[in-house]
């Protein structure tokens, strides 16, 4: 018995003897109070012995230099495309018996398989906007709508973000003109929003290297296109997409209002 495990013993023993608590054991052993809880269990059912540690007297897979030599072996001549839990399965029928967690360290310190592949976290949904009109989301989206045999058109949408409320209309093109007309018509009917989000396009933004670099040579502000203008006219904020948006797919929308 290690000097660790005598200590442990007669600390559990006072534990037993109901002159110290568990918290305290752990305090005086310094472990968590779930550590001490589980050695606790341990030593009411195993008594002395479940202070022992359970690889006493066992050699540990570090010892185990031939059986590592083996599985490496056998993994790089006819598992080499195996992930490890795979490749265990395979390498148990040969005799070649490892716990999954050994088998993956070896086969990583070895340079045989690579780091897990990172997942990136997902951007956090934002939450709606509170009320009717602080922020409607314009777009439009190209599609065949009338079918194969008629041409593509453009089906227009703003949606109100507290409410959903959709209004939609179709067109031949989307440009400037037709952008001012859809604003022009739900203004209208519901009023002006405090903001309008949409994208880069170059609708809504200049997006010209050249006239871009003129104004800051200038040291004028970012130039507005037409319909931004309007927009600062009317006092409605400009919010845009952080990345450019498809325009080949069908919003979320298909209802004609």
């Amino acid at each position: 018995m290690s000097d660790l495990e005598r200590r442990r013993l007669s600390i559990f023993s006072r534990v037993k003897d109901q002159s110290i608590s568990v918290v305290k054991a752990a305090e005086l052993l310094d472990l968590s109070e779930r550590q001490a809880r589980r050695l606790w269990k341990r030593y009411r059912l195993q008594s002395d012995a479940g202070l022992i540690h359970g690889l006493r007297g066992r050699a540990g897979n570090a010892g185990h230099a031939q059986l590592k030599e083996q599985v490496l072996a056998a993994y790089r001549a006819r598992y080499r495309e195996f992930s490890a839990p795979h490749a265990l399965e395979f390498l148990a029928q040969e005799k070649l018996r490892v716990s999954r967690t050994t088998c993956w360290r070896w086969l990583k310190a070895a340079g045989l398989i690579a780091n897990p592949r990172k997942v990136k976290q997902h951007r956090q949904r934002r939450e709606p906007k509170a009320a009717l009109g602080e922020m409607i989301q314009m777009d439009g989206s190209t599609h065949a709508w009338f079918g194969p045999d008629h041409p593509p058109a453009v089906l227009f949408v703003m949606i109100d973000d507290a409410t959903s409320q959709t209004f939609v209309r179709l067109y031949a093109t989307e440009d400037t003109a037709t952008a001012l007309d859809l604003f022009g018509g739900y203004a209208r009917r519901f009023g002006l929003p405090l903001s309008l989000y949409v994208d880069r396009d170059s609708i809504y933004r200049v997006n010209d290297a050249e006239a871009l670099q003129k104004a800051a040579e200038a040291g004028l502000p970012r130039p507005l296109t037409q319909f931004g203008r309007a927009m600062k006219q009317l006092g409605v904020r400009m919010i845009f997409a952080r990345t450019p948006q498809a325009k080949d797919h069908a919003p979320c929308c298909t209802s004609l209002v």
